[in-house]
């Protein structure tokens, strides 16, 4: 079913194009003849091990009263004794030279994907980066307007800024004709240039604030969102109220920085590029 969503096949190509075999190049299903033969004990001492005490947060909000539930949580956890969890993040070592890669498919499209290195969580680039993504990310983009609306050569096209407790990746995406993965590919990169180059204009910086302003407004509207938030931030060691402060971090981003992290990560050749294409 995964090799079936083009789009999200050739971004993990991508990332595993970057990290190996390790960290967020592995595939979070797994490998498919590593997976079938997982025993029911195996499953078991795994659960144990991730489900410890030191490595669990727990967040509940809405109209409940606090020292009865604090209580119920107390008593079902009092003997809850699981060693403690210990992890260590995998040392990702840097591309020397561009990367590439070529996937033949069943499909009739194509998917190209132009993959950098990004931050991790809590990095004040990590927001800039969230920025300038949001900034690429609508039919008024330069993206949008560019590759699709002026090159008449994608049937969408946009960014992903994925991070996590190690620093993650920021990808620009087209879909495409069978025939058009080599100048699409030539297309993102010269745009990728042009922001470690430029940055973002003041328009696209006011838009991009704007709007995650509002996605974060609605997000805020569902419980069960902001206590997810709340948790995970926590548990990342973010602090709980990451995510709620988030919008002001948003707002403080100024063009003299998207410029400067701009060139910092798209003012590299070193980027991995993977095509999903038809087979010839």
């Amino acid at each position: 079913q995964q090799r079936d969503h083009l789009l999200s096949y050739t971004l993990r190509q991508a990332r595993s194009m970057l990290y190996g075999k390790i960290g967020y190049g592995l595939d979070p299903l797994g490998d498919s003849d590593l997976v079938i033969g997982f025993t029911t004990a195996q499953l078991q001492s795994h659960f144990k091990y991730l489900t410890t005490p030191s490595n669990s947060v727990i967040a509940i909000y809405g109209d409940i009263e606090i020292d009865r539930v604090e209580a119920m949580i107390d008593e079902a956890t009092s003997e809850w004794n699981f060693p403690a969890l210990s992890i260590s993040p995998p040392n990702i070592q840097p591309l020397s030279k561009p990367s590439r890669n070529i996937l033949e498919t069943k499909k009739e499209q194509s998917v190209v994907v132009l993959s950098y290195f990004g931050a991790a969580l809590g990095q004040a680039d990590q927001t800039v980066l969230d920025v300038i993504s949001e900034a690429l990310n609508d039919m008024g983009s330069r993206l949008f307007l560019r590759i699709r609306e002026e090159l008449g050569l994608a049937y969408y096209v946009g960014t992903q800024n994925f991070s996590g407790v190690i620093p993650g990746c920021f990808s620009f995406y087209t879909g495409t004709g069978a025939d058009s993965a080599n100048q699409v590919e030539e297309e993102l990169i010269s745009q990728a240039q042009l922001l470690a180059k430029d940055g973002l204009t003041a328009e696209e910086l006011h838009r991009a604030k704007a709007k995650l302003a509002g996605h974060k407004k609605i997000a805020r509207q569902e419980l069960g969102q902001v206590a997810l938030a709340s948790c995970m931030d926590e548990l990342l060691g973010l602090g709980f109220n990451h995510s709620t402060e988030e919008e002001d971090r948003v707002e403080q981003v100024t063009l003299d920085q998207v410029k400067e992290v701009a060139s910092r990560y798209f003012g590299t050749d070193n980027h991995a590029v993977a095509i999903s294409t038809p087979s010839s």
